[in-house]
């Protein structure tokens, strides 16, 4: 099974500012800086980047190549800071912890006047069409309500220190990235339709609890049907007409993966909990269900995953081909130098 990759961008100043070969602009070019890294699994790609204040002119050239393919469907998340998006010479400011979904980039701009933070995950969209997903317009907002029990944020907050340091299997991840994306864009579509209110605010009810009671390891479906007063049949129902295929349980046991990982990538020392402390303090009821949890999220065992949170290696992180290697790295091998892609208006 293949892997994930990764590749790591760090540029700064006037030299850096000329290495985006006119993507990006700043008003202070000697104090600008733009690091991150991107990540691909499959043709599922994450990148997380900060700035310095910049205009972007040609966004799909900052994050891949991949971005720019009428293939994709984005998500955009705002992690620190304020991005302003121009789109037909109107201006949309997002702060932290709003998103976006990006359907066609167009002539979309984007803005900062302070050091800014995003995550940005492109996924097939054919992958999409099983969900019955195939977004029409070029960007839209995504409602905060939609947002506020969403899993996408958490587990891509849960991702990003596990592949920080090392390689992890492409699958299962992709795919649960994919379904993570499909139960968000339905959710927000669902915040629109007044006709579902009833289903989706047992939902967002059972969420509430959830993400407070989960980490009992007493704490089962059953339970929750019986805190909110419906049937386990019901409420079933309400996460299967989600439509991000995720059952109670499934739901339960993604937040619990989720504190684990926060606990046990925890620097070592005296605070760094065991693996049993781990499991016990997020809610499994046992360090078998924590393993199986891990393999089928990540792709490898607990012990695995221990070694890539803990492991401060220089050489792990080492550009091995310079700045100008990374940007292509980035931009693609069939970009032009003006942000166009070759053999295409």
């Amino acid at each position: 099974m293949p892997a994930s990759s990764r590749a790591h961008l760090d540029l700064d100043g006037v030299e850096g500012i000329v290495l985006t070969e006119g993507v990006m602009s700043s008003d202070s070019p000697e104090t600008f800086r733009l690091h991150g890294a991107h990540w691909t699994f499959g043709d599922v790609v994450l990148s997380d980047l900060t700035f310095t204040p910049v205009t972007i002119e040609q966004v799909p050239d900052l994050i891949d190549a991949e971005t720019q393919r009428e293939s994709h469907f984005n998500v955009g998340f705002v992690l620190e800071g304020e991005v302003t998006i121009d789109i037909g010479g109107i201006a949309l400011p997002f702060g932290e912890g709003e998103a976006a979904f990006i359907a066609n980039w167009g002539k979309l701009t984007a803005s900062t006047s302070a050091e800014a933070r995003i995550l940005y995950l492109s996924v097939p969209r054919a992958e999409l069409h099983a969900y019955g997903i195939d977004p029409a317009y070029v960007f839209a907002p995504i409602d905060p309500g939609a947002l506020r029990n969403d899993a996408l944020l958490p587990f891509l907050r849960t991702l990003l220190p596990v592949i920080q340091n090392h390689s992890i299997p492409t699958e299962p991840t992709a795919t649960i990235l994919v379904r993570l994306v499909a139960g968000l864009y339905i959710c927000d579509e669902a915040q629109l339709d007044d006709g579902d209110a009833g289903i989706r605010q047992l939902h967002e009810r059972a969420d509430d609890v959830i993400a407070r009671a989960s980490d009992d390891p007493g704490f089962t479906p059953q339970s929750l049907a019986a805190e909110l007063g419906v049937s386990v049949g019901q409420l079933e129902a309400a996460f299967e007409n989600s439509g991000s295929g995720d059952t109670v349980q499934e739901t339960i046991d993604c937040r619990r993966l989720v504190r684990a990982v926060d606990l046990l990538g925890r620097p070592a020392g005296e605070t760094a909990p065991s693996i049993h402390a781990a499991t016990a303090h997020s809610g499994f009821p046992d360090n078998g269900t924590l393993e199986r949890a891990v393999r089928a999220t990540f792709g490898v065992s607990v012990i695995e995953l221990l070694a890539g949170l803990h492991r401060l290696n220089p050489e792990d992180f080492r550009d091995q081909g310079g700045k100008q290697k990374a940007v292509r790295r980035f931009r693609g091998p069939g970009t032009t130098r003006a942000g166009g892609v070759a053999g295409r208006s």
